[in-house]
């Protein structure tokens, strides 16, 4: 896989890979993990939210009257 950067985003990854004493493979590594754990809860949480709202829709409805 080749990945190219924007210089301004590619200079920057570096100045922080050779911050933390790193390779910049391994902190894109790292932010590409993140973005997925991170992204992956989110839709998640939103399918459960979904979920429920769809099997307590009345009572929902009931509350949001009172």
């Amino acid at each position: 896989m080749n990945l190219r950067l924007p210089e301004d985003i590619d200079a920057r990854a570096k100045a922080l890979a050779e911050r933390e004493h790193r390779s910049l493979h391994s902190l894109v590594v790292n932010a590409v993990d993140e973005y997925i754990r991170r992204h992956g809860v989110d839709r998640a949480v939103e399918d459960i939210a979904r979920a429920g709202a769809a099997r307590y829709a009345d009572a929902l409805d009931r509350l949001g009257k009172s």
